[in-house]
């Protein structure tokens, strides 16, 4: 499983508590309470991994992009 803060980009790509953790960035307290929640709940931590994964795939994968770069194209041509 994946924890981010959210700055840049990040909460974009990882959704809270489906596909990762997303907490306040210079927060540490916040960090430590996501890392423990990670260790301490296994079954959370798993299901967040595949999620994460299954999202990576789909949307950020060459082959995903491939795809959305030919959707891009061809509604410009039409």
């Amino acid at each position: 499983p994946i924890i981010v803060t959210n700055v840049g980009g990040n909460p974009e790509a990882v959704i809270d508590g489906e596909t990762g953790l997303v907490i306040p960035s210079k927060n540490p307290e916040a960090l430590s309470a996501a890392i423990l929640k990670i260790i301490n709940e296994p079954a959370t931590a798993a299901k967040l991994a595949a999620a994460g994964k299954r999202r990576v795939e789909d949307n950020f994968s060459l082959s995903a992009c491939i795809k959305n770069y030919d959707k891009l194209f061809l509604s410009v041509l039409n």
